[in-house]
C-alpha cells in the first residue's frame, strides 16, 4: 500500500500517511473481543492508548467500571475558538449464534475488505479517528496554527448504558466543545438527528399448576398476549419534525414458562421504542401504563409491571448550524459527495449523552455501511477506511485554522 497523499485546496496542510500502519492498527483492534455485554472493552482501550503514547500524543485512560474504560487526548490550540470533539466507541455486539464465514475477530482481508465484528460498527471510525487525530498534531498544532482544541475519545457501553459518553460529560470533557463528529457507520451520510431510545420490560405474575389442569394456576404468557395486543394498539406518535420519522416499537424478547406441562408463573417481554425528536417519553409510558390498564380490564386479576431499563433523548442539530455545512463541503471536496443532512434511519448513538444537557452541534459521519451493523461477516471496506483517515483530518484542520464556514 504505503503512503497516501491528500488531494483538494486545502492538501498543504495534511501529512501523507502509512495505509499499511492504518490497516495494522484497524486490524489490531477488531483482534480485541471488547464484547458488550457483559462489557470488556478495557482491552480496547488499552491498545489505543498504547497506540497514542507511540504517537507521543499523551492519552488518559479512565476507567469507568471493572472491565470498562474510556481513553481521551486532546491538542492544545490557541484557545480563540471552541473545541471538536471527535468521538467513537471500542465496545461491540457479540458475534451472535449463526456461524460467520470469516472468524469474527479474525480481522481477515478479503477482495478490499476487513472482516470482524466493529470493522463497521464502529471500529473503523475509531481508528481512522485517531489517524487523522495525529495528523493534525504533526501539523498545524504545533506551529501554533489551531484556533482551539482538537480532542479525541474512545468511550465505552455505547451499544448498552453510554456509561462511557456520560462519564465524558461528568467529567466536564465537553465543556468548551463546539461540535462533535461521530464516527458511526453511515456510508459517509452526514447525519444530524437521531431518534431516542426508551426500553421497557414488561412483566406479567400468575400461578404455577399442572400442565394437565390449567384452570387450577394462572397462566402468565397468556396474561402478557393480552397485554401486547393493547400495547400494539398504541397509536405512536409523530415528532416535530416529519422527516426525522415517527416513534417506532420492536417487541424484542419474551420470556416465560419452564416447560409444557407446567402453567407459566411468570412471563416477561422487553420492548424497544424509537423516539424522534419531539415525543418525550413521559407521554410515551403513559400510553404504555394505559395499554396496560387496558389489558387489565379485559383479563381481570391480571398483574403486569412495568420497569424502564434504557434511555436515551432525541437530538437533532439544525441543517443550517455551520458544522453541518462545513462537513457536507468537505464531503463534496474529499469523497466527491454531495449531499445534504438526514436523520439517522432510526439508531442511536452517544450523541444523546454527549450533545443534549448543555446543546452541542453534532454530525454523525463515517466509513462503513450501517446495514452491516450487528450482523455475520461484518466488514468495511479497506479504501473507505483509508478516505475517512482524510476525510477527518481535513475536516479538523478546516475547523481549528479558520472556524467552519
Amino acid at each position: 500500500m504505503g503512503s497516501a497523499e491528500p488531494s483538494g485546496s486545502q492538501a498543504r496542510s495534511s501529512p501523507p500517511f502509512d495505509t499499511d500502519e492504518a490497516v495494522r492498527l484497524l486490524a489490531d483492534l477488531i483482534r480485541v473481543p471488547t464484547v458488550n455485554p457483559p462489557g470488556s472493552d478495557l482491552p480496547g482501550a488499552e491498545l489505543l492508548a498504547l497506540e497514542l503514547e507511540r504517537r507521543g500524543l499523551e492519552p488518559e485512560l479512565t476507567e469507568i467500571a471493572p472491565g470498562q474504560a474510556n481513553v481521551t487526548a486532546r491538542i492544545r490550540g490557541r484557545g480563540d475558538a471552541p473545541a471538536l470533539l471527535f468521538n467513537g466507541h471500542i465496545d461491540v455486539v457479540p458475534p451472535g449464534e449463526v456461524p460467520w464465514r470469516h472468524a469474527p475477530f479474525g480481522a481477515q482481508i478479503e477482495d478490499g475488505k476487513l472482516y470482524g465484528r466493529g470493522a463497521a460498527d464502529m471500529k473503523s471510525g475509531l481508528a481512522a479517528m485517531l489517524i487523522a487525530f495525529d495528523r493534525v498534531s504533526r501539523t498545524a498544532a504545533r506551529a501554533g496554527e489551531l484556533r482551539g482544541d482538537l480532542i479525541f475519545s474512545a468511550v465505552c457501553d455505547e451499544e448498552i448504558g453510554a456509561a462511557g459518553a456520560r462519564r465524558m460529560v461528568a467529567d466536564g470533557l465537553t465543556q468548551g466543545v463546539g461540535a462533535v463528529v461521530i464516527g458511526e457507520p453511515t456510508g459517509f451520510n452526514a447525519y444530524i438527528a437521531q431518534k431516542g431510545l426508551c426500553w421497557l420490560e414488561l412483566e406479567t405474575v400468575g400461578s404455577t399448576a399442572h400442565g394437565s389442569m390449567p384452570h387450577l394456576g394462572r397462566n402468565a404468557i397468556v396474561d402478557m398476549h393480552a397485554v401486547l395486543a393493547e400495547v400494539l394498539r398504541i397509536q405512536l406518535k409523530e415528532g416535530s419534525n416529519p422527516g426525522h420519522g415517527r416513534t417506532t416499537l420492536n417487541i424484542g424478547t419474551i420470556h416465560g414458562g419452564v416447560g409444557p406441562n407446567v402453567v407459566p408463573d411468570l412471563c416477561r417481554a422487553s420492548l424497544d421504542f424509537r423516539l424522534p425528536p419531539g415525543v418525550a417519553e413521559a407521554d410515551l409510558m403513559e400510553q404504555v401504563r394505559t395499554a396496560a390498564e387496558r389489558a387489565q380490564k379485559k383479563v381481570p386479576g391480571m398483574r403486569v409491571d412495568i420497569r424502564p431499563t434504557a434511555s436515551r433523548v432525541a437530538v437533532a442539530t439544525p441543517a443550517q448550524d455551520p458544522i453541518v455545512g462545513l462537513v457536507l463541503r468537505v464531503c463534496e471536496e474529499k469523497l466527491g459527495r454531495r449531499q445534504g443532512p438526514l436523520p439517522t434511519p432510526g439508531f442511536a448513538t452517544d450523541a444523546s449523552a454527549l450533545c443534549s444537557d448543555p446543546v452541542i452541534p453534532f454530525v454523525i459521519i463515517g466509513p462503513g455501511r450501517e446495514e452491516l451493523a450487528h450482523k455475520p461477516d461484518e466488514y468495511v471496506e479497506i479504501g473507505d477506511y483509508l478516505s475517512a483517515i482524510d476525510f477527518y483530518t481535513e475536516l479538523a484542520l478546516r475547523y481549528l485554522e479558520g472556524g467552519p464556514r
